[in-house]
Parts: C-alpha cells; sequence; structure tokens
C-alpha cells in the first residue's frame, strides 16, 4: 500500500479562498478513505467544485503518492508550486503547467512519477513560500537540512519557513506552508 502525503497548495488568504480550499481538502481525505484512487478522486472534485463555483475556483491541489516498496513518487498537480526532491548534492524540481480544480469541465492535472532514493527529502510548499523566497529559492532548498545536526523533515520544513519569512520580513502576503516528507531506508536489525 501506498503512502499519500498530501497538501493544498494555497489554503487559501481570503475567507471565500480558505473555505474552498478546505473542502477540498476534506473532500479529498473522503474519498482517499473511501477507497477511491487519487486521479479519480481529484476527477470527483473537479465536478463538485464546476458546479459550486461555476468555474471560478482558484483552488490548487497538490498530491504526492509515495510508493516505499517501489521507492518511487507520483506527483499529481493542479494549478500547485512545484515541488522538489532534494538529495545530498542536487534539488530537482517538479512542476506542472495546469490550472487550479473546478475551473473546467474536465480536471486538467498533470502527473508524473520519479525514483527515490535513500536520504531523500520531497518538498511541497504553497506559492506564498516559493513566491517570498523568490530567486533566493534554489539556494535555500540546497541549503535545507545540510546540517548533520538537523536532517529530519521537521528541520528541512524549519529551515525553509524560516529563510521565506524572514526575507518577507516576517509579513507574509499569502499563505506559507511547506510539508517535508524523509526517506529513509530502515535498518535491518
Amino acid at each position: 500500500m501506498a503512502s499519500v502525503m498530501r497538501c493544498s497548495a494555497k489554503p487559501g488568504s481570503g475567507e471565500t479562498a480558505n473555505r474552498d480550499s478546505e473542502a477540498v481538502i476534506g473532500w479529498l481525505e473522503r474519498f482517499l478513505s473511501a477507497g477511491f484512487d487519487e486521479k479519480t478522486a481529484v476527477r470527483l472534485i473537479n465536478s463538485v467544485l464546476l458546479l459550486r463555483t461555476e468555474g471560478k475556483s482558484y483552488s490548487t491541489v497538490d498530491i504526492s503518492v509515495v510508493n516505499p516498496y517501489a521507492g518511487t513518487c507520483e506527483f499529481i498537480k493542479l494549478g500547485a508550486a512545484g515541488t522538489f526532491i532534494k538529495r545530498e548534492n542536487w534539488v530537482e524540481s517538479v512542476e506542472a503547467a495546469t490550472m487550479p480544480v473546478g475551473m473546467f469541465g474536465e480536471a486538467d492535472y498533470d502527473t508524473k512519477e520519479k525514483k527515490l532514493y535513500d536520504g531523500d527529502f520531497v518538498i511541497m510548499m504553497s506559492d506564498g513560500v516559493a513566491e517570498a523566497l523568490g530567486d533566493y529559492l534554489q539556494d535555500v532548498l540546497f541549503g535545507a537540512g545540510n546540517k548533520r545536526t538537523d536532517r529530519t523533515p521537521q528541520g528541512v520544513a524549519g529551515e525553509i519557513l524560516k529563510a521565506a519569512l524572514e526575507i518577507s520580513e516576517y509579513k507574509p502576503k499569502d499563505d506559507m506552508t511547506v510539508l517535508v516528507c524523509g526517506v529513509f531506508r530502515q535498518k535491518s536489525r
């Protein structure tokens, strides 16, 4: 069974955007726990949101499905900010040029699958973090977690969020969310 790491890449900065994003997250959780696969859940959410907002939705969806047995991660993106795979000496961006969920009759999502290795971090962030980091994004991602004292998902997320807050002088213009998943080989006993 695959593990699912998910977050709405933009929980919303206004009351309506926040409500729509919370609804999308709730529907996604319910559809997945009911046994639907991620792509079917996205199509169902798109249909519901299209009817509810009449094509005026700005909720993004960013899903990373980690398969620990195959050592892969499938990325499903609808209008979301980039997701990154950080390995010790490099950072790879996983992006898609798609529209937010609920804007068109058919869900416009993009999927990509990437191989993961021991020590990799999958980093998802809201566009508020990506925009705050701007030209410093790659440098911050490359440096995050390089200190041997805190190579945990929490430590990496904290470093990225701290850099985004410092650059924005602790006055965020948009939601700032960072979600990090660490991939570590289980040690034999």
